[in-house]
């Protein structure tokens, strides 16, 4: 038995002792490199349309948070809306059920969090909803994909992020914080994250997973994060394949993410990665519906 299936048997255990209802932990559900494009698209766009984007996205059933990045290139007009349609499958048109506030050129990128739901979750969770990107002249949509979840086996919610972590300390006694999700199937080796922050003390230049390091130690960048916000506050989504060793330092409690900023190269905010949770099937009726 792994850790973190540990950590999730000994909490509902002490609930249980203690004659309270368990809770459920949150879960971070995954949706990692979904392909936005053409030929998903309901009815088929005009105007010799081949664009393509690629969607990344975390959901914590629990607070009912949805952070996201998506990038899309290629469009033949400017993009003048995005949104998360549904209920739908694939072939199949629907609603707009949340608006992404995307507009820009044939080419760019979108990042923010939002909140599902209970009837938008069970949408997101069935895989019966898509992401559409719409353009000028496309106002139907030029881009889909739909949002199917990966199979992720392990959970960490809430991570928090802060600068009492760093290793060295950060200098100018900063008060910028952060939070990470993250999800991770272990047959597949994809982590699946979303990251937010808040009040650094100057642009934001680097972001990594680090490891093996425990708390108080350092380490080299594992697994660099690019396209991400510069400004002192942001969010951002994205995926990534572990190698075996990396995937063991994460599930040993031996990786943390690292933001870097111009005044602090080395590293303003970090948090480990530990506390997360296996969800066995047996215990899935623990799970948020």
């Amino acid at each position: 038995m792994c850790p973190v299936e540990k950590s999730l048997l000994a909490a509902l255990g002490g609930a249980l002792a203690l004659g309270v209802p368990p809770q459920a932990p949150a879960v971070i559900h995954a949706f990692g490199a979904i392909s936005v494009n053409v030929a998903e698209e309901t009815p088929p766009p005009v105007g010799g349309a081949s664009g393509s984007g690629v969607f990344n996205a975390v959901y914590d059933d629990v607070s009912n948070q949805l952070t996201f990045h998506v990038s899309w290139t290629g469009l033949t007009t400017n993009a003048t809306a995005g949104h998360l349609h549904g209920p739908a499958g694939p072939g199949v048109p629907a609603g707009v059920q949340v608006d992404l506030s995307i507009s820009g050129g044939t080419s760019g990128s979108h990042t923010a969090t939002v909140s599902l739901s209970p009837a938008q979750e069970t949408m997101l969770l069935g895989g019966l909803m898509y992401i559409n990107i719409h353009t000028v002249t496309n106002g139907g949509g030029e881009i889909r994909g739909q949002i199917i979840e990966d199979a992720a086996t392990h959970s960490f919610a809430d991570i928090s992020l802060n600068t009492a972590e760093e290793v060295p300390a950060p200098v100018g006694a900063p008060t910028s914080t952060g939070s990470l999700d993250v999800a991770y199937n272990s047959t597949t080796q994809q982590l699946t994250y979303g990251v937010s922050w808040s009040g650094m003390s100057s642009a934001v230049n680097a972001m990594h997973f680090h490891s093996p390091a425990a708390p108080g130690f350092s380490s080299p960048p594992a697994v660099g994060i690019t396209g991400h916000p510069t400004g002192t506050a942001g969010t951002m989504a994205g995926s990534a394949t572990l190698t075996p060793s990396q995937g063991t330092d994460l599930l040993n409690g031996l990786m943390y993410f690292n933001i870097h900023t111009v005044n602090n190269a080395p590293g303003e905010i970090r948090g480990q990665l530990v506390g997360g949770v296996t969800v066995p099937a047996e215990l899935s009726v623990f799970q948020a519906n």
